[in-house]
């Protein structure tokens, strides 16, 4: 049974719905793991705690066919979307993705009108990083 606030669970459900490719709920639950414990925003998970480096690339990749397909119907992409996007490029240690998906939830949020501080948070954390600081050293 999980208890209200267990960050082992929170993360345990945001990675399984991630592999599941339960996308909307995924970013759902990433907001309020970071909501509710930002010091893990800067945590890389490891092992069996999350999806293997081959399937984070693949959700990477329906993650980006969901916003080019937004983009084409002239709608504008999901700021959930995209904060998965960043979020799979961090944990992969991908500086491109991580910004990729940063970049484009800023532009949603512009484009919604509603501010969103967590962007500019987790693009100090993730990209502002000191690569000489082992705790943000991608992991193997």
């Amino acid at each position: 049974q999980e208890r209200e606030g267990d960050v082992t669970a929170m993360a345990a459900r945001l990675h399984a719905q991630m592999g599941a490719g339960l996308y909307l709920s995924a970013a759902v639950n990433l907001r309020q793991l970071f909501v509710q414990a930002p010091e893990v925003i800067a945590l890389r998970f490891t092992g069996d705690t999350i999806p293997p480096p081959a399937r984070l690339a693949s959700i990477a990749a329906d993650l980006r066919s969901n916003i080019a397909r937004a983009k084409d119907a002239q709608a504008t992409p999901s700021v959930g979307d995209s904060l998965l996007l960043a979020y799979v490029g961090w944990q992969l240690g991908d500086a491109a993705t991580t910004a990729e998906g940063l970049n484009q939830a800023q532009k949603s949020a512009d484009a919604g009108g509603k501010p969103e501080p967590l962007i500019e948070l987790l693009r100090r954390t993730w990209l502002d990083a000191p690569a000489s600081d082992p705790k943000f050293a991608p992991t193997k």
